[in-house]
Parts: C-alpha cells; structure tokens; sequence
C-alpha cells in the first residue's frame, strides 16, 4: 500500500464544472477546486477571501431597482453615476457628491426601472452620450462636481449641393446651376400634416442670383405626420464645395432616420468619429458621424463626412453593441462583425467599408469589456461569457467560450451585469440573476488563466460598477438585503483601501468603521438593524452581536472597530489523484494521512473543521493574533471516498492559501 503525495500549486482554473470531476486527465483538474465561495484566484495561483463591503447609504428609491455607469475624467478625477427612480446621483471617492450638506446632488433622468439596463453610453473628456432605443439620445457634460447639465443632443445637419440630405421628417437636395448661390440663399419648405405644402426659394442673401440652381428631391420620409417649416440657408461657398445649414421647427430633430420610439440604441468613438448604431425600425444601421465633428451627421462628398452603412448578413443581425477595439466591432443578436477601411485605411465617409463577419454566438445587450487585448461579452443567452480576439493564423477574430469549465455557473440563472477592475487583482464581476456574485480572474499572458469563483452575501447583488482610484479600482455594489422585515437596496464598495494594516481591512459586508475615542457604544447601524454582526475591535475578533436602535455594546473600549455582516470564505478541493497519465487513482481507496496548507497573512482558518492555531506560544492571551505566513499541517483525516478537504474562514480576518500537499495512503 504505497504512501504517495500530491501537490496542488496553483487554483488557476479556480471553480470548475461538476461535469469536469471525474476528468483526472486534464491539466487543469490538478489547479482547479469544487467550491470556490467568496474568494477568488490570483494571477499568481494562490487564492484569497475577497474584501468585504463597507457601507455608502441607501439607493434613492429603495423599492427599484438600479444602475451603474462609471465616468472617467482623469486619473484623479473619477465618479460612479447611480441611475435609480428617474434621477441620477454621483459617487466620488466612496461618498455621494452633495448640493448641500447632507443632500445628494441629482439629476432628473427620462429612463424607467425597465429602460436602464439597456441604456448604453460612451464618454469623451467631460462629456458622456447616452443612447435608448425609446429616447432621444443625450449629452451628459460635467461643468463641477456638483454641477452637471443633462440635455439632448444638439445634432448638426448641413445639406450638401448634389448630395440627398434626409432625416426622419423630410428628404431633398439642392442641385447647383451655371452660377454658384452665395452665402446667405435661402429655401423655404413647409409640410402640413407630413404633405409637401410650400416650397419658397431661393430668398437672396449674397446679391447675385442663382443661375438654373434649384431644390430637388423633396419629400416627406415615410410615417412623418407632423406639420414644420425647414429653413434650408446657404453657410459654405467654394469652387468644389457649398453647405447648407438646415433648420426646422421641430425642437431638437434626430439625425438621419432618428424619430419617437426609433433611436439608435448603441454608441461608441472609434477613429475620431462618434458612432450609432440599429434602431426599431433600422436594426442594422451605423451611422458615423464627421471626422472630429462629433455631432455632424452629413452624409456628403468628403472623405471626412458622416457615413451611414447597413450591414449585410444571412440572419437578423439586429445590432446590439459597437466596440471600439483593433476595428470597430458591431456586435449584434446572431453575428459578431468588424467594420474598417479598404485596405486597413480609416473608416470614411465615401470610401467601400469592409464589414465582415467572424464569429455567430450573438451578444446579450450588457455592455462589454475590455480586457487586455480581448473584448469580452455575454453571449445572447447571458448564461456564457466569450472572449474576442485577433488570431493571426486565422486571420480571423476568435471568440472562445470562457465559461466552458465552469457552465454550472449560470445553468440556473444568467448574468446580468459585470465590470472589470484592473487593480489590485485583475478580476472581472459579474452579477447574477439570483443575486450571486462570480468573479473571473483573466490572465492570457499566464497560461490562459481562467479562474471562476462564487460569492454570496446575506441577501442578493443587482448591479456592479468599477472606477479607477487613488490606490485601486474601486468596486461599487448595489445590494439587496432584507433588514428588520423589510427589503432594502444599498449602495456598498470593496475595501480596497490601503490603510497598511492587514488587520484592519474589512472582512464583512455593508460594514462600518469607527474610528476614534475609545468606546463600549458603536452607533450608526440603522442599515443593519435587527441583524447578526460580527466585528474586529483593535485587531480583535469579538464575540457576535446583534444590532438594537441602530447601535451594539462592546464588551471592552475600542478605538477601531469594523463592524458587518459575517460571511465564510470556502476552498474545497477535488479528490485527489496521485496517478499520471498513464494509470489512475480516481477509483482507488485513499486515506488521507496528511495536508499541508500554504498560507500567506492569514488570521483564521480551518481544514475540514479542525480550527487551525495561529497564535504563536508566548504571545499574550489579551492580543490580536498576527498574521501568518507559512506551512500548517493537519493530522488524519482517515478513509474517505471522494476525499473532500474543506479549507475555509469563518472569521472577519485575512485568509489566502498558496498551495497544497496531501499526503495518502492509495489502495
């Protein structure tokens, strides 16, 4: 009966699949754990409990639901956007931008509880576009932190001379004579009830008159109803070129094909130029707009006018996002495309753009991520998660299921949000259907490490959003919990921050922290009233506490205190196969004789319910425990068939394990 030992140095597969626990011939079954629950995977293979989440107060309106969008200025100047109950709030630094002490600054928005997670965005500088196929599409500009306008978007339309200029209430264009008109002709175009009406013009405004110039063309583009007055004056005369502003009198008219109920319904930058696309009635449309000229939307005889292009596909290639990556991508419901220049030129505006498909999975309308080189979506379903990325041998762009080994994961309930937060673990959230969390550490460059894992709290996530900050990327939740009977939504962030104490991060959820006087009395808890806590008192794990009136009683003064709601952090791992490719041990008899467990800064743990010391003989009884880095060895676990070890945290402290080595008798 031979005495052999496994090491398992690495959880870079992190949480796989129940369909994978029987393949010990994959590489990844020795790097790969059964349960992965409210830790994830390094980069570097070990593993450790995620932060817990410090409380930043209540959504406006608890009873909907919300959204986050991030808004980046620069590098020190960053703000979460909190959609909820028709307004919109602003996060920055952890704390809700104020007009007033004590009063959030907000914004009154147009989008419904139903509307905001389809509502798509880009941002440039101080200014955001914000697109829904129900609305007019709108410009969000910073002017201060505590001053910010929300308005629609002032479109430009400029006809151009023997070019057909159409939006969705008219279509005409002028057609120049022997003489050119100047600057100044004007037309004059009235429509009744959507009927051509009048057509005045022109009305002199450079002194010589036009010769054999006329206004063309002129019609009421299908399902236009309304009666207005469009202006049509000349602005620009050249030899080659002449523009017209056009100007109705219908208030903030759409851009070409734009009216109620037909917005676009996605947007991006790429190449200088602002980009929309699909909408109800024009589901494979792009419109792009001049180069530099963001809000110019001509279509005319320049390189560098607007472009409208409609792809062309053999299944309903209803656009869902356009991502600016190496080319434009359009992703739609059946097809995921790329959009570029002939012969890897600029996108242009009366060039042959190249549109071609790659790959056909279809992308669910959350927006995707950029990670590294990779575009990461979810797929029409939302229950898998792809990766896009060029593949030079196929000259192609690839999009591998990232959820292969880990399908369980959304078997029950799909994804509905994610984020990706760069710094300090390179991990990607996603947000769940059931209010569960998943976290997907991505790392092509260190073996294609893919690492799932599970989170819970006490109650249920419904959106995550990430920013980047002073000393990491600040991870925003908002939360659901039941609190006293009553079902409440909050806003809390990871404790990410950087204090230099590894005791004094927070390992519990919607917590606080006093710090100040020493004190027995720990007061403004109302969001956890009614509730189980657990807490650190100066580095000190103190017995449970319930909250009453918004507040708890220590048994002893403490001067820092972080207070939350408990949560276990687990590692189970597979069975352990000590075979090799050759021969097997899966169906062998193994009595575990011994574990090892590499730990790093860890306070508190345990391997199968067996507490494991940390306090070190001679440290005094009264003294929070350090934390630990180094090998801890448990005895005897016996015959046992599947082998489950059970590593986990019970307690609000630091726990990360590198690796481990099982030591078995095999049968």
């Amino acid at each position: 009966m031979p005495k052999l030992t496994r090491f398992q140095t690495s959880f870079e597969f992190g949480e796989i699949s129940p369909r994978l626990q029987a393949r010990v011939d994959l590489a990844a079954y020795g790097k790969a754990t059964k349960t992965m629950d409210n830790c994830y995977a390094f980069i570097h293979g070990g593993a450790t409990k995620r932060r817990g989440t410090l409380f930043i107060g209540p959504l406006f309106n608890e009873a909907q639901a919300g959204r986050f969008i991030p808004f980046v200025y620069s590098n020190t100047r960053t703000f979460m956007l909190v959609f909820n109950g028709g307004k919109l709030e602003f996060l920055r630094q952890q704390q809700f931008v104020e007009a007033s002490p004590g009063i959030r600054y907000q914004l009154t928005v147009p989008y419904t509880e139903a509307e905001l997670p389809y509502v798509q965005y880009a941002q440039s500088g101080n200014t955001m576009y914000l697109v829904h196929p129900n609305h007019k599409p709108k410009l969000l500009q910073r002017i201060t932190d505590a001053n910010w306008t929300l308005t629609d978007i002032p479109f430009t339309y400029n006809a151009v001379s023997d070019v057909t200029f159409s939006n969705a209430f008219i279509t005409f264009k002028v057609i120049n004579g022997s003489n050119k008109f100047n600057v100044g002709d004007k037309f004059v175009i009235t429509t009744t009830a959507g009927a051509i009406t009048s057509i005045v013009g022109p009305t002199l405004g450079g002194g010589t008159p036009a010769a054999n110039g006329q206004i063309s063309g002129v019609a009421s583009m299908p399902g236009s109803t309304t009666t207005e007055t469009w202006t049509i004056t000349c602005t620009q005369r050249t030899d080659a070129r002449q523009e017209w502003s056009v100007v109705g009198s219908v208030s903030g008219s759409p851009a070409a094909y734009w009216k109620t109920g037909n917005y676009p319904q996605t947007v991006s930058f790429f190449e200088q130029r602002l980009f929309f696309g699909g909408s109800t009635q024009f589901p494979q449309h792009i419109w792009g707009s001049g180069a530099g000229d963001y809000l110019n939307f001509t279509v005319g005889n320049r390189d560098n006018d607007g472009v409208i292009v409609q792809i062309a596909g053999n299944d309903y290639n209803a656009l869902t996002h356009l991502v600016s990556a190496r080319s434009l991508m359009p992703l739609t419901s059946s097809t995921e495309f790329s959009m570029s220049g002939p012969s890897n030129y600029a996108i242009s505006g009366i060039s042959s753009n190249i549109i071609k498909d790659h790959t056909r999975n279809g992308s669910n309308h959350v927006k995707p991520l950029r990670i590294g080189k990779e575009v990461v979506f979810l797929q029409r379903d939302a229950k898998k998660v792809r990766a896009i990325s060029y593949s030079v041998t196929e000259d192609a762009n690839i999009a591998p299921d990232i959820t292969l080994f880990a399908e369980h994961l959304t078997r029950k309930a799909k994804f509905t949000d994610m984020a990706f937060a760069a710094d300090p673990d390179y991990i990607a959230w996603f947000v769940r259907a059931d209010g569960a969390l998943c976290s997907l550490t991505l790392s092509r460059e260190q073996d294609s490490l893919t690492a799932w894992a599970q989170h819970h709290t006490d109650g249920g996530f419904e959106s995550v959003g990430t920013v980047p900050d002073d000393t990491a990327d600040s991870v925003y939740f908002i939360v659901r919990r039941t609190i006293d009977g009553v079902q409440r939504r909050y806003v809390e962030y990871f404790d990410y921050i950087d204090n230099g104490t590894t005791t004094d991060t927070c390992f519990s959820d919607s917590a606080v922290i006093y710090d100040g006087t020493a004190t027995t009395s720990i007061t403004g808890l109302d969001h956890l009233e009614g509730k189980t806590v657990t807490a650190i008192a100066d580095g000190v794990v103190v017995p449970d506490m319930v909250v009453l009136g918004g507040s708890v009683e220590l048994e002893y003064e403490a001067s820092y205190v972080t207070l939350g709601l408990p949560y276990t952090a687990t590692i189970e791992l597979l069975d352990p196969e000590f075979g090799d490719s050759s021969q097997s041990t899966a169906a062998s008899a193994k009595a575990v004789e011994d574990i090892v467990v590499e730990f790093q800064d860890t306070v508190g743990a345990n391997v199968n319910g067996v507490v494991i010391p940390f306090r070190r003989l001679g440290d005094p009884l009264d003294t929070n425990i350090a934390p630990y880095s180094g090998k801890k060895s448990i005895k005897g676990l016996g015959w046992r068939s599947p082998n489950n070890i059970l590593i986990t945290s019970t307690t609000p402290t630091p726990f990360t394990v590198l690796g481990v080595v099982i030591k078995a008798l095999v049968n």
